[in-house]
């Protein structure tokens, strides 16, 4: 569980710009010292959650390299790398962590659209986002992977370990398992069909010989691979290991955006006047695995009280509504329950939820003495939340097992 700033929702996904940082001058006699302006950090890429940042060093220039997510306007092709200049707009991804999101997407048709609800996804999931174990780029892999090795996976009795990081249990079970029906040949094509990242490894590591024979035989390569991975030491293999984190990392949006739907907007009550400001979000309980609530100070306050911190929104798995301020996260196996704490002026102050049997720990401040609305279930049921959109908070929840009794 973490907090962290900036939008996790649909159409915040852009920077605002940056304020250029002026050169120090002398204070005038007998005025007051002006306050320096303070650089601002430099962005983190949303995929290896690594800052990308201008460096003249030759182990470092991918660290300066941006990708655009944007087309030209002329041209319509997708907008070329960029060096990175503070102040940038964009959703700041790395050059070379756009070229691992090509391979893990299979270089899908991408329009002005998909392209950016692509990049939503990952903004919105960089706070779940694993950062790359080592400082280097991420679409390269280690030539050391391929040295030779006494080690032979295939006669390993212990295998439930995670081939430190690089191949799942699953992964590594099913490959050696594989190897050992197929003990002659083993092309690229036979090794993507059980670990699409492993796959491109080795088609990293041996381009020239694969481009002039696609059905080359990979299987001592991959042996060697399997081998040196299970018995070496993370730090051998730096590039190869960032390449792993940052797969799975796109990965992940990858299927939030294929498989978690957009929240669903109710039609407003034509008899309540309320309904004109409040939108009736649906969202699937079923879908909430990894949630994002976000809070804003409420702009108007009675006199003598503190301004309180309001719940404005509410994201799951890279999808959410509301407004964006300060946000907390926290993952969830089955969310069966919903607990906010009213304030009597303000609104939600707080919130948890129940993970299977257990509530969380509260984000926000709960008052005393208010009454609160809190709702639990067992089965799927529809979540529905009500925001206000003109005082930008939640203001309500309830809970339907279908949607089809409410209008829409």
């Amino acid at each position: 569980m973490r907090a962290s700033s900036g939008g996790p929702f649909p159409g915040c996904f852009h920077q605002g710009p940056r304020p250029s940082q002026a050169t120090p001058q002398a204070n005038p006699p007998g005025s007051q010292p002006r306050a320096r302006a303070v650089p601002l950090p430099n962005p983190d890429c949303v995929v290896c959650c690594r800052p990308i940042e201008p460096s003249n060093r030759e182990k470092e220039t991918w660290k300066s390299f941006y990708q655009p997510l944007g087309f030209d306007t002329k041209t319509g092709e997708l907008l070329a790398a960029q060096r990175y200049q503070p102040g940038c707009s964009q959703v700041h991804m790395h050059s070379c962590c756009w070229e691992v999101a090509q391979n893990v997407t299979d270089f899908m048709p991408l329009n002005q659209t998909s392209l950016m609800d692509f990049a939503r996804h990952l903004l919105n999931l960089k706070p779940f986002a694993t950062q790359t174990p080592f400082d280097c780029e991420t679409n390269d892999v280690d030539h050391e992977l391929w040295a030779e090795t006494q080690h032979n996976p295939e006669s390993d009795t212990n295998a439930d370990h995670e081939c430190r990081g690089i191949l799942s249990s699953a992964a590594f079970k099913k490959i050696t398992r594989w190897l050992k029906q197929n003990p002659l040949t083993a092309n690229v094509d036979d090794v993507q069909k059980i670990d699409k990242c492993l796959a491109y490894c080795i088609s990293r590591g041996m381009p020239y010989a694969l481009a002039s024979d696609k059905d080359m035989n990979i299987r001592p390569n991959l042996m060697r691979a399997l081998q040196n991975l299970q018995t070496s030491d993370a730090s051998r293999f730096p590039k190869t290991y960032n390449l792993r984190v940052a797969w799975d990392n796109i990965q992940s949006a990858l299927d939030a955006m294929k498989s978690s739907p957009l929240p669903r907007v109710l039609r407003p009550i034509p008899e309540l006047n309320a309904s004109r400001r409040i939108i009736k979000f649906c969202i699937p309980t079923e879908k909430c695995h990894r949630l994002t609530f976000s809070f804003i100070r409420m702009q108007i306050k009675p006199s003598g009280l503190q301004p309180s911190m309001i719940i404005s929104g509410f994201g799951y798995d890279g999808k959410g509504l509301g407004c964006w301020g300060e946000n907390h996260i926290l993952r969830v196996q089955a969310l069966k329950g919903l607990h906010l704490a009213r304030d009597s002026f303000a609104g939600f102050t707080a919130i948890r939820v129940k993970n299977n049997e257990k509530w969380s720990e509260w984000f926000g401040t709960p008052r005393d003495g208010v009454d609160d609305l809190e709702l639990e279930w067992e089965t799927k049921k529809n979540l529905i939340l009500h925001f206000d959109k003109t005082l930008n908070r939640i203001t309500g929840a309830g809970i339907k097992s279908r949607v089809s009794d409410l209008p829409l």
